[in-house]
């Protein structure tokens, strides 16, 4: 059983990037569902993104799947016009097994977002990533 407490980060916690390019116009966003699995973790991302857009509302979660005492996390990750991996901060869940987290926010990059997608991880006591998945829009990421 999942158990999941909303968190709602205002734009100062989406990541702000400083480089500048220029963005063609964006058409209307549309509504994307994405997820992966890793071993011990679970996570999914819900965007309204609109190609080459500055700023994107997403909603986001991980699930603990595996009773390992390890924690699990999550952040937002992305590409800029010229193909440039983009990244916002990680989300952690240290509560334990069956258990998880979803966060509302704001991706921020004033070039322009031009795919977007998750990266799940799990992590060693020492901080170090064990194993991770990814998945973007474009599945170039």
């Amino acid at each position: 059983m999942r158990k999941f407490v909303r968190l709602v980060a205002g734009a100062g916690a989406a990541a702000v990037l400083g480089l500048a390019f220029t963005a063609s116009p964006a058409s209307a966003a549309d509504s994307y569902h994405l997820s992966c699995d890793t071993t011990g973790a679970t996570g999914d991302l819900t965007v309204q993104w609109t190609n080459g857009a500055t700023s994107e509302p997403v909603v986001f979660s991980v699930s603990d799947t595996l009773s390992d005492g390890h924690a699990v996390e999550i952040r937002v990750i992305g590409r800029n016009q010229v193909g440039t991996p983009l990244s916002w901060p990680w989300h952690k869940v240290t509560s334990g097994y069956a258990t998880g987290q979803e966060w509302s926010s704001t991706a921020t990059y004033s070039g322009g977002i031009y795919d977007i997608g998750l990266e799940v991880a799990r992590y060693s006591g020492t901080g170090t990533i064990m194993n991770d998945c990814t998945s973007s829009l474009k599945d170039g990421i």
